[in-house]
């Protein structure tokens, strides 16, 4: 089993809510199994995540505060970092200029597809915006505008901010993850009433 590390790092208010597919947060140089990295398995693929960021790239933390992946027939939706705690992924991203700063305590949500392959299921967005999305714009008070997707995010000559960095995560945009579908279930599934 792997380590849990203690930390005191907190997250501040929360003002963002992101939205990433799994693969961006894997790093050239690393080894996880090719069938997790692509997603699409139908198999649950969370704990080869977890294993991943704590024992092949010795993180202290996880990337992500929560997962969503296709198992067997239907989506699941697992906790990652308790919300309290921030990102390393997103703080990483912002310390290099990638993504702006004020994104670097957002809460970030991982899909464990792969979207630049094959379109975003209407299914999943309905399990993201009923079991996270639209409960955590209520808690925090916020409205649509706060939820992003990471490729919408990305600044002007990222690919070069991450070499100059020494960062090398894979970011791959992702030409079928469809925003507007988001928001529109956002809309459906509000819990502001």
């Amino acid at each position: 089993m792997y380590k849990i590390f203690k930390s005191r790092e907190k997250r501040i208010k929360t003002k963002h809510i992101i939205i990433s597919h799994a693969r961006n947060t894997f790093q050239k140089g690393s080894y996880i199994l090719p069938d997790v990295l692509e997603g699409g398995t139908y198999r649950y693929t969370w704990g080869n995540w977890q294993k991943y960021y704590y024992e092949e790239l010795r993180k202290e933390r996880l990337a992500c505060h929560y997962f969503i992946e296709l198992l067997d027939k239907d989506y699941v939706v697992f906790n990652g970092l308790p919300k309290t705690r921030p990102s390393y992924f997103l703080q990483d991203l912002a310390k290099a200029g990638v993504i702006e700063w004020k994104y670097r305590d957002a809460i970030l949500i991982l899909i464990g597809e792969d979207f630049s392959v094959f379109p975003i299921e209407d299914r999943l967005n309905t399990h993201m915006c009923d079991k996270i999305l639209t409960p955590l714009l209520y808690e925090h008070h916020l409205d649509y505008e706060a939820v992003s997707y990471i490729d919408d995010l990305l600044q002007p000559g990222w690919k070069k901010l991450l070499k100059d960095n020494n960062l090398k995560y894979e970011i791959v945009l992702q030409k079928y993850y469809d925003s507007n579908n988001v928001f529109f279930k956002m809309k459906e599934y509000s819990k502001k009433w």
